[in-house]
């Protein structure tokens, strides 16, 4: 009996849509073994009115902060482990087949030659040639490294790289929120599959030249793929059924509301006005506001301004808060700051002074347990 995947992956398909589950049950169904069909002709989703602005918004608040990587070749058997970790994790798969596990997921997601996966969250995750293969923990230091495996006659052998990616917390905080545990982006899908398999081409070419500055010009390109990826998930028909502003940009009203409130969230926006805005009464907003991204237009805006209101506390040290509390629609500074206190879980000023907390979901950092080591080159990763 097919299972309908977990809410929390996506998978795209060659034409962009969401995959089908199969039979066998899996977080998200992969394709079979051999040749792939092309991507599917005209059929790029086009976004609702204003949704362009919004996704550009969402990918300029990401920063790459730390990028750490390894480059795999191995001969099978072979299983890695990525323990969790505070960072996003990208997987590009050179040659296949492999299967992605991710912890506390009973199904495997299948890999094959050209496709991507994210981690958003780093969740704790295995590699390897088949289901139930043993795998040992791999990690990342600075600089370039190589896991390999020993070849062996006759063995099938599996190439990617995989990236530890560092991300500003305050500035992708909105995105990571909508996100679901794994992304998967098949070779080719997507609106954007093109520009990412040329990407992909790069980064394999860069991998094995062994040139002067190859390790610095794989971080520059990992960072733009891991943000060409994020694009083309977003710009495809997967985000459509998860709750949240990217299911409000297939609504051509809540779309028009969305890029009107990022487009000026400091302005003195009422429900009246915006629903003029929009071409529709109050309720109608209301409701399909609701439905969509799950809480009333305001509630979206308050939440904006205070995401706005953080990096410019951060980064803009020349501003008073008094200024910043005016740039982002309050006339008072001292409900400013009682706002952005339950917001943020600090004041304006401790976090101006570094006190903002712990670092949020796909902020760069080691993962728990210490600080982490790469498997040198050559280390054998088998089973």
């Amino acid at each position: 009996m097919p299972r309908t995947p977990p809410p929390l992956l996506a998978r795209l398909t060659p034409g962009g849509g969401a995959a089908e589950p199969r039979a066998r049950p899996r977080l998200a169904a992969g394709p079979p073994a051999g040749p792939r069909p092309p991507p599917a002709s005209g059929s790029r989703p086009v976004p609702s009115e204003g949704a362009a602005d919004v996704v550009a918004a969402a990918l300029a608040g990401v920063r790459v902060t730390s990028t750490r990587y390894t480059h795999a070749d191995l001969a099978a058997p072979w299983g890695i482990r990525f323990a969790g970790r505070a960072a996003a994790m990208f997987h590009a798969v050179e040659r296949g087949p492999c299967v992605l596990g991710v912890a506390g997921e009973g199904a495997t997601i299948r890999l094959g030659d050209g496709d991507v996966a994210l981690l958003p969250r780093g969740d704790d995750h295995t590699l390897a040639d088949r289901e139930g293969r043993g795998a040992r923990r791999v990690e990342f230091a600075e600089g370039k490294g190589s896991v390999v495996a020993p070849a062996r006659p006759g063995a099938a052998r599996a190439r990617f790289v995989c990236a530890e990616i560092g991300l500003d917390a305050l500035g992708a905080r909105s995105l990571l929120a909508t996100l679901p545990r794994v992304v998967v982006i098949p070779a080719g899908g997507g609106a954007a599959g093109g520009t990412l398999a040329l990407l992909l081409r790069a980064l394999a070419s860069e991998a094995g030249a062994g040139l002067a500055g190859g390790a610095e010009m794989l971080r520059r390109l990992l960072e733009v793929a891991f943000v060409e990826a994020l694009r083309a998930w977003l710009l495809s028909e997967a985000p459509a059924r998860r709750p949240g502003w990217l299911r409000g940009l297939r609504d051509p009203v809540v779309a028009r509301a969305l890029a009107r409130l990022h487009a000026a969230p400091g302005a003195a926006i009422t429900l009246a006005r915006l629903a003029r805005a929009c071409g529709t009464s109050r309720a109608t907003l209301t409701r399909r506001f609701r439905d969509a991204v799950g809480e009333p237009p305001l509630a979206y805006l308050a939440r904006v301004r205070m995401e706005r209101a953080a990096l410019a506390l951060r980064d803009r040290p020349d501003q008073s808060v008094d200024a910043i509390a005016e740039a982002h629609g309050y006339a008072s500074p001292a409900a400013f700051s009682r706002a952005f206190k339950r917001w943020m879980g600090v004041g304006p000023g401790a976090l101006r002074k570094g006190a903002a907390g712990p670092p949020g979901p796909g902020e760069g950092g080691p993962p728990p347990g210490g600080r982490p080591a790469l498997a040198p080159v050559g280390a054998s990763v088998d089973d």
